[in-house]
């Protein structure tokens, strides 16, 4: 979902980089994430530090941890929490 989620983005704005994080991810998801021309920014606290705008879609489960994990980076941007409800 992320991948298809990512794409929309650069779609929609071709010229804006959509940030990724592989750190701790499948080849599978790198696949994707590659087809759907995202930027990868290695871990999530490289990608904190370089994004504005922050679009989480992972597992429900992870989401609260996820959330936690960006605001303790000190994240200050938009934060938008796009995960499927539990």
């Amino acid at each position: 979902m992320g991948a298809s989620l990512g794409s929309a983005l650069r779609t929609a704005d071709p010229n804006e980089m959509v940030l990724w994080a592989s750190d701790g991810r499948s080849v599978e998801t790198l696949d994707r994430a590659s087809a759907a021309g995202l930027t990868d920014a290695g871990d999530l606290a490289s990608l904190v530090a370089q994004a504005g705008c922050i679009v989480s879609v992972c597992p429900p489960a992870a989401a609260i941890e996820v959330a936690q994990e960006v605001s303790e980076l000190g994240f200050d941007g938009i934060y938008v929490d796009a995960n499927a409800g539990t």
